[in-house]
């Protein structure tokens, strides 16, 4: 155990089995937090760490609310009771209820960006400062990114290409599914004619991170056509017709 200790706080840093505890000074309502660890994933970052309540016996109907602070910029409430679970491994070294907790910033951009925590009692004021800290860096835009590479018409088979990295919008949304449309009729798998093909995209996922590459080649008659490369399922900021001018081109077929 090695024990560091000044007149106004006490630091200690406990290695219990493959557990590593640190624990700071606690703020003005008695909170004590830490953060563990960062994962920074496709479209949002997830940081987590844990909580000591020293007010559970007192309080047993109520949970302490954690408030994330990104960036310096104003306290965010992130849960109370519904994500927090008991951390008995910390139960067993403190002696006290320690709790778990979870904070998300989603579609962040490239860069250094740094994540705070602050613990209040339930309806209480935040009060300045945090009781901990973590910085990161962000390699991509953590933002949905498309291109429409071109479309072109030859021997009245209409071949188009583009490329589209799928970021969720918010928590509940789920990944959508790019979908083909030729003169406003999606075109699915199995449609008469049209070869649908996945792109192995390696300069997309060298410039943003990830991405996947979409073709068509489908046969049509001749005339003005509008090739458009959306989204079918309501997802993807694509609006209620699924497709937007930029992910579309217009074609004159011979």
């Amino acid at each position: 155990i090695i024990v560091m200790q000044r007149r106004t706080r006490f630091a200690a840093l406990l290695l219990v089995g493959t557990l590593l505890l640190v624990t700071s000074a606690c703020n003005k309502y008695g909170y004590e937090a830490h953060i563990d660890d960062v994962q920074i994933l496709d479209s949002h970052v997830t940081v987590t760490g844990w909580l000591r309540d020293p007010f559970v016996a007192k309080r047993p109907m109520e949970c302490a609310e954690v408030w994330q602070i990104l960036d310096g910029g104003s306290p965010t409430k992130s849960s109370d009771c519904v994500n927090q679970q008991r951390r008995p491994d910390l139960d067993a070294v403190r002696g006290e209820a320690s709790f778990g907790f979870s904070l998300t910033a989603w579609r962040l951009k490239k860069g250094r960006h740094e994540m705070c925590v602050q613990i209040v009692p339930a309806n209480a004021a935040v009060p300045s400062g945090s009781l901990d800290c973590r910085t990161f860096d962000v390699k991509f835009d953590q933002e949905p990114a498309s291109n429409f590479d071109g479309a072109s018409v030859n021997n009245g088979v209409l071949t188009a290409e583009a490329w589209v990295k799928e970021v969720k919008l918010t928590s509940s949304q789920g990944l959508y599914h790019p979908t083909w449309k030729l003169d406003g009729q999606w075109i699915r798998a199995g449609h008469p004619g049209a070869v649908l093909t996945l792109v192995d995209r390696p300069d997309v996922v060298a410039a943003v991170g990830f991405g996947q590459g979409y073709r068509i080649s489908i046969p049509v008659d001749p005339g003005t056509h509008r090739i458009c490369l959306g989204s079918d399922d309501g997802f993807g900021g694509f609006g209620d017709a699924g497709t937007t001018d930029a992910m579309c081109r217009t074609v004159v077929a011979p």
